[in-house]
């Protein structure tokens, strides 16, 4: 496929030793005909065999695909935190098309640079109500009062990877909360939270980064109707149930 293609949308993530998890959503999102699928599948082997070839057992690849045409950017892994600190000061969230992941990824690799500069590790979306839409490069799940919740926001994108958390937590009889509105900005920072994506899969927030202060998460504790799992092991069950290309 052509090299200049940008696309009008995309999709990336983290394959580990030829695997990946949640293949089917991701080409769900990529939208191509059963022909260009299986082509796309074929190439995308070949190339992480050849990046094995050279002793990387993992990478990063993002398709970008237009139409039925695609074209994969092979990128090397790198290293990732499973705790975070996040930016608790919100971007407006200018996003010509939220719900597609593709259009806005270069408007949004400069929000997350302004939020590292601020020392944290990822930044959220907020809404001119000031709500939190989701995080720069994550879906956000908030845990409290034994409720697992999520944005259900007009503007939050349909996350691959919640697909298989979230399914995860119903099989463990969790309920799910949907919040219309997205979440509030004081809730999430009282709640236990974790940000996904497909890169990192679940992380977990340790606490949070202000203009004037740091507020560390209580990563210890534990109320009577609490039954959160642990992110570790759900991190496994998710390579557990990954898929092979």
């Amino acid at each position: 496929m052509g090299n200049s293609m940008v696309g009008d949308r995309a999709t990336s993530f983290r394959m580990l030793d030829g695997r990946v998890r949640n293949l089917d959503g991701h080409l769900r999102r990529l939208g191509l005909n059963a022909k260009s699928e299986k082509m796309f599948l074929s190439e995308l082997r070949r190339q992480f065999q050849e990046f094995a070839a050279q002793g990387n057992d993992a990478a990063n690849p993002i398709v970008y695909v237009s139409g039925d045409q695609w074209r994969i950017m092979m990128r090397p892994d790198r290293p990732f935190e499973s705790l975070i600190m996040v930016d608790a000061v919100g971007h407006l969230d200018e996003r010509s098309r939220p719900l597609i992941k593709g259009p806005d990824l270069s408007w949004l690799s400069t929000r997350m640079e302004i939020s590292r500069s601020r020392g944290a590790d990822e930044g959220i979306l907020v809404d001119r109500t000031g709500n939190v839409v989701e995080g720069i490069f994550s879906h956000i799940v908030a845990f409290s009062d034994g409720q697992a919740i999520v944005s259900g926001h007009s503007r939050t994108m349909p996350s691959v990877t919640a697909e298989q958390v979230l399914s995860e937590l119903r099989g463990r009889r969790l309920d799910i909360s949907v919040r219309s509105n997205g979440f509030m900005a004081d809730e999430l920072m009282d709640a236990e939270v974790w940000f996904l994506n497909a890169f990192s899969g679940i992380r977990r927030v340790a606490g949070w980064v202000g203009k004037n202060f740091r507020r560390y998460t209580a990563l210890d504790h534990h109320d009577s109707n609490r039954r959160v799992p642990d992110y570790r092991s759900l991190n496994r069950r998710l390579w557990e149930m990954s898929d092979v290309v």
